[in-house]
């Protein structure tokens, strides 16, 4: 998506010599970080501000220290935290003993006018996968890993199949945990729910499969709580 846009896209070893002289060759007033602390420190030492951006309550890494500490480890060389909202500021300052006035909320915008329904898109999406206009579409969009949850979504939903036979589920979402994702598959086999439970990946139009459904589904464990 980035390239797309014409913002160049460098992929670096995971090591410190390589940051380092990039940044030095690219000379940036300033580093946008999510999740990502290795180079604090070499932007500290060479005078460019680092912040993070948190895009959560990392509740996470409470039960994986050896990723908290990796953040702890980070803060004395970061500028600011900006953070989606003042739930997730609260958590940063209290959880990680941020400092409170380096640390700022800046919500996430959206483009509300990309996201009206269009009659013209639900009746394409839904053409495009079969389905009639009195199905009752569900869509998940969440990418595929732990904190998502959907192996008990799809339960769920094949529950609900048995009392509402017209029900269909599209999952749209980038697969980063294959085991969990080899568990749906399996799920969906299993109950025999293959034209039910359409998982399509990726999609750079996201609003168009919203104007779609009938109903939006999400059983996120964190990271985004259910809807």
């Amino acid at each position: 998506v980035a390239e797309s846009r014409g913002l160049p896209v460098v992929v670096l070893p995971d090591v410190d010599q390589s940051y380092r002289a990039f940044m030095g060759k690219s000379s940036p007033n300033v580093v946008f970080a999510n999740c990502s602390y290795n180079g604090a420190g070499i932007c500290k030492s060479m005078g460019i501000p680092f912040v993070q951006v948190v895009h959560n309550t990392y509740i996470w890494t409470r039960t994986i220290p050896e990723s908290k500490r990796v953040i702890l480890d980070s803060l004395p060389f970061t500028t600011a935290c900006v953070c989606v909202s003042k739930q997730v500021a609260d958590f940063f300052i209290s959880e990680y003993h941020a400092e409170r006035n380096s640390t700022f909320v800046i919500p996430n915008g959206i483009q509300l006018e990309k996201f009206k329904f269009s009659e013209a898109a639900r009746k394409e999406i839904r053409t495009r996968y079969g389905m009639k206009e009195d199905d009752t579409l569900f869509i998940a969009a969440a990418s595929i890993g732990d904190q998502k949850n959907y192996p008990a979504l799809l339960r769920a939903m094949v529950m609900a199949l048995k009392e509402c036979p017209t029900a269909k589920l599209l999952i749209v979402g980038h697969v980063y945990h294959n085991g969990i994702f080899d568990l749906m598959k399996k799920i969906i086999t299993d109950a025999h729910a293959e034209e039910h439970i359409i998982y399509i990946g990726c999609v750079p139009d996201i609003e168009r499969y919203f104007s779609a459904a009938d109903m939006l589904v999400h059983c996120s464990f964190y990271e985004g709580g259910p809807l």
